[in-house]
């Protein structure tokens, strides 16, 4: 008699469509590709990517924050 009187359970939220997914990622990648092209351009005020991972890349913190970052990139994205 387990479960009789209590309250049944609400729905699953609906899942977010792969259709909304792959959206935004098109969109993180335009902003990126929008972002370097300004970069590029001359007399920028906004760095490129090559130039944060240059700075990023002196410190042996940062190269740390970089491989690790790149590893869980790899394993999460291109392992599976």
């Amino acid at each position: 008699m387990a479960g009789v009187g209590l309250v049944p359970p609400r729905p699953a939220p609906e899942p977010v469509t792969r259709a909304v997914t792959i959206g935004g990622f098109v969109a993180v990648i335009l902003a990126g590709v929008v972002l370097e092209v300004v970069a590029k351009r001359p007399a920028s005020r906004v760095a490129s990517v090559g130039d944060v991972l240059g700075q990023v890349m002196r410190q042996r913190t940062g190269r740390v924050l970089v491989f690790v970052l790149w590893f869980w990139f790899g394993w999460h994205f291109i392992a599976r």
